[in-house]
């Protein structure tokens, strides 16, 4: 029988992909803060001290850094990693960085044992999401807080149910015992919006049988481990698609992690609804910025220099940095 004018059209919608999409299929928008505008972001105002405070922090999907400057600057994380599959955007981020450094040179000494900001923030450009489920046995504990602010969708289109499941895993597997996770989940009518930009994109979204609703119920399982959820907030948005909710999951340690929970802001845990990957496969060909363009004074240039080649090596290195900071 032929096909009806109907199916005729659906079929050439089907195959016809938006323009730009292979350029931003990750969500890398650059001008994604126009939509959240960072004087006026209201999930920052829902963060607390005592989840940042002298810990290892990671912050997926980081984009230009607009989150991880907050955390560094106001929450004094011990070390604060933005990694982004996109290497424009690390390479921003890096430049505000490097800017910041000169700034810190001109006006702060420091005699603390930690890195005070900006000299205890790295960003790496690097894919999240582990090729296979055998390499989540080389992830080690390094974090005390990791933060997945909207990048769930991105991760899911691109990468299908296993390669989100992969990435929850992964996270899990990078905590230290009793750590937590920041987890701000785009939700599924969302996705429609967004399946047609690459033809892999468009595949993924059809498979997809892992729903949004699904995740908490899925990271509190035993596949991944995590044992309590709490709802942090639903923070407002003036731009529609933006009013999310950030969850917090905390893995088991030795001790009841419901005593951490009655330390926060007097909060309950959250019923759920009824339905309701360190092996960072970094990019080896980073960008090399001039810090010397960066840095107007010679007599600064030569200590930027060091702090700045520091900030692409891993976390191993810190003790060089402070180092670095001694010799001022």
């Amino acid at each position: 029988m032929l096909p009806q004018l109907g199916e005729e059209q659906e079929v050439e919608q089907v195959v016809k992909f938006t323009e730009q999409g292979e350029a931003t299929r990750y969500g890398n928008f650059k001008g994604y803060y126009g939509y959240r505008d960072p004087s006026q972001d209201n999930r920052l105002t829902c963060m607390e001290s005592q989840w940042f405070n002298q810990k290892d922090v990671l912050d997926i999907g980081c984009h230009s850094g607009h989150v991880t400057f907050f955390i560094a600057e106001n929450f004094n994380p011990k070390t604060i990693l933005g990694v982004d599959i996109d290497q424009q955007l690390i390479h921003r981020a890096r430049q505000r960085l490097l800017n910041k450094i000169k700034n810190y040179k001109r006006t702060k000494t420091t005699s603390e044992p930690h890195m005070q900001f900006p000299l205890n923030m790295r960003f790496q450009q690097a894919n999240f999401v582990l090729e296979n489920d055998d390499d989540l046995n080389y992830i080690t504990e390094e974090y005390e807080t990791i933060i997945a602010f909207s990048v769930t969708k991105w991760i899911h289109l691109n990468f299908g149910d296993d390669g989100i499941k992969r990435f929850f895993k992964r996270i899990y597997r990078a905590l230290r015992p009793g750590g937590i996770l920041l987890l701000e989940p785009q939700q599924w009518q969302s996705y429609r919006i967004k399946r047609k930009m690459t033809k892999q994109v468009w595949d993924n979204y059809r498979r997809i049988e892992f729903k949004p609703t699904q995740f908490l119920s899925y990271l509190l399982s035993s596949e991944v481990g995590f044992q309590t959820c709490h709802t942090v907030a639903t923070p407002s948005n003036k731009h529609k698609g933006f009013e999310r909710s950030i969850f917090m999951l905390i893995k088991a340690n030795s001790i009841d992690t419901l005593t951490y929970l009655d330390t926060l802001s007097d909060q309950q845990p959250t019923n759920l609804p009824p339905s309701i990957s360190s092996f960072c496969c970094f990019d080896d060909d980073l960008d090399k910025i001039s810090t010397a363009e960066k840095i107007d004074s010679s007599s600064l240039a030569a200590n930027a220099d060091q702090v700045a080649s520091l900030m692409y090596t891993d976390l191993s290195t810190l003790n060089q940095v402070q180092a670095v900071q001694k010799t001022e």
